[in-house]
This record gives C-alpha cells, sequence and structure tokens, in this order.
C-alpha cells in the first residue's frame, strides 16, 4: 500500500469540467483548457500508511481542511500535501 500515485482530480474529467464551470470556462466553450487537471498528478500517495508518531515526541496536530462553498476535495491538495 502507498505505492500508487494519487491523481489530482479524484474524479477526472467530471472535475475538471466541473472546476472550468466554477470559473466560467464551460460557459463560453473554454473548459479544454482546465481538462489536463483530469490527468496531473497531486503528488500524494493513496493508502499511504500514517506517520509513526511514535518516534516524535509528541502527535503530529489534527489538520482541518475545508475547500468552501462552490469548491470540491481536490483543489488544495497540493497545500495539505505540504503539510
Amino acid at each position: 500500500t502507498g505505492t500508487a500515485a494519487a491523481p489530482y482530480c479524484t474524479d477526472g474529467r467530471v472535475t475538471s469540467d466541473g472546476m472550468a464551470g466554477l470559473v466560467g470556462f464551460r460557459q463560453t466553450g473554454l473548459a479544454f483548457l482546465l481538462a489536463h487537471l483530469a490527468d496531473a498528478p497531486s503528488g500524494a500517495w493513496l493508502d499511504a500508511p500514517p506517520a509513526d508518531a511514535a518516534e516524535e515526541e509528541k502527535p503530529p496536530p489534527l489538520l482541518v481542511y475545508s475547500h468552501g462553498f462552490g469548491g470540491n476535495m481536490d483543489m488544495a491538495s497540493y497545500l495539505m500535501r505540504s503539510f
């Protein structure tokens, strides 16, 4: 486990087309500008094991992220993986 790369858009083209709609690209025929996100890597790993808290002096903090109204869970995967 933890060896397969996670995609940036979990639902592929459905998600990238949804993002295009949020920014007005789909309505103007420009959805193709975000189509590359359907196959983009996220830089994260699927089913990766959690870090071993026993090696740390204290457990890591719990981070909670909300994409907000009109967003989707893929929008800040690049940000959350850096934490």
